[in-house]
């Protein structure tokens, strides 16, 4: 990730996040000051890749993002709750019924995730 050597050592306890990396960086490259020396140490303190520090700032530049897309979330339905409650929890249960009504239907593990995450 980083380069080893003095900037290592001096960096190596430091650990800044994303929203800031990015702000800071941008700042830099609206004063037309921003390097690639910049960049490189973001990505020691970012604990990233200087790849992952560009593409960062690419999005922060072209969809105003400085954090991570959202991610989209399996969320079960009542009638699923409702399957799950009378087959005592077993998700395997929710599972084959889910396949039986058609359509598409996610993996058991992530039925057990979205069931963990709702509790």
């Amino acid at each position: 990730m980083g380069e080893p050597g003095a900037w290592g050592e001096v960096t190596a306890g430091l650990r800044v996040s994303r929203p800031v990396l990015v702000a800071r960086l941008l700042e830099l490259d609206a004063a037309g000051a921003l390097t690639t020396a910049h960049v490189r140490a973001g990505a020691q303190v970012g604990g990233v890749s200087v790849r992952t520090v560009w593409r960062w700032l690419d999005a922060a530049r072209t969809e105003g993002r400085v954090k991570p897309r959202p991610r989209a979330r399996l969320e079960l339905s009542d009638q699923a709750w409702e399957v799950l409650a009378q087959a005592g929890g077993n998700v395997a249960v929710l599972h084959r019924h889910l396949k039986d009504a058609g359509g598409e239907v996610v993996g058991a593990e992530n039925l057990i995730r979205a069931a963990q995450a709702a509790c």
